[in-house]
């Protein structure tokens, strides 16, 4: 009996990602600004049953190939198409300036989205990826979610900037299907080296933080990540690599030459 809950607890998480993703669509179609905020927070509680999943798997080395196509087709869902009615309906009913680009934008960001998934299977070796390449459709969707939700705080509410939303949707379906490499979530530990107890602190201090500012935060995360992939890709881009001299000829290398 436990062995089968095992093996269904990380498919339960990945259909409570799904669940939230259909709220998600069903609040967005709602068209008003407390559904659009509702509907962004569900987007992010996706993403954490997504990241769940992932881990409980991982946890009770459940991995199969079923349930990376179970992920893949629940975050199109959740993660592509959820995302993409809010964008639509936020820009119609928010950012009437931009309302041409209202469909457009939204399937620019599903497309990307869905062929972001596409590839990543494709070239899915095993079930463990030390890093990503391009931006994980859950961290483009929660980059839109945040956003939205952002644009509603006490503190800049009045400053009016639901115009950066096409652009932003924009830049993360580009980021999406690009080959600048992301990193997976870290994992945190008090027991290990030095770099993961200070990540462990960050990680608690953001939780802190986001208690009272859950917005402010989540979308401070958000930005720091993509940020900190754009630079890491911009500065090895940039940095050239010192030539290697080449070494004395070896003898295998000699022999190699009189045999010729």
């Amino acid at each position: 009996m436990i062995p089968l809950v095992t093996q269904a607890l990380p498919s339960v998480m990945t259909l409570g990602s799904l669940f939230c993703g259909l709220l998600a669509a069903i609040k967005a179609m709602e068209g008003t600004e407390e559904a659009f905020v509702t509907a962004a927070w569900l987007i992010i509680a996706a993403g954490l049953f997504d990241g769940l999943d992932g881990k409980v798997s991982r946890m009770f080395k459940t991995q199969s190939h079923f349930g990376v196509e179970l992920d893949s087709i629940v975050d199109v869902c959740s993660f592509g198409f959820a995302p993409a009615l809010l964008i639509y309906q936020f820009i119609l009913l928010n950012a009437s300036g931009f309302s041409a680009l209202a469909f457009p934008v939204a399937f620019v960001f599903l497309g990307c989205g869905a062929l972001r998934l596409a590839r990543f299977n494709a070239q899915l070796k095993g079930f463990d990826k030390a890093a990503f390449k391009g931006v994980p459709i859950p961290a483009g969707a929660g980059m839109v979610a945040s956003f939205v939700v952002f644009s509603r705080s006490e503190f800049i509410v009045d400053l009016g900037i639901d115009w950066a939303l096409p652009f932003l949707a924009l830049g993360m379906a580009l980021l999406m299907v690009s080959t600048i490499k992301y990193d997976k979530m870290p994992r945190f530990s008090w027991h290990g080296p030095t770099s993961e107890r200070l990540r462990l602190v960050v990680m608690v201090a953001f939780l802190v933080i986001a208690v009272w500012y859950p917005a402010e935060a989540f979308f401070s995360f958000g930005i720091y990540y993509v940020l900190y992939g754009l630079v890491r890709a911009l500065g090895n881009a940039f940095v050239r690599h010192p030539a290697v001299a080449p070494g004395p000829p070896s003898l295998e290398r000699v022999k190699e030459g009189s045999r010729r």
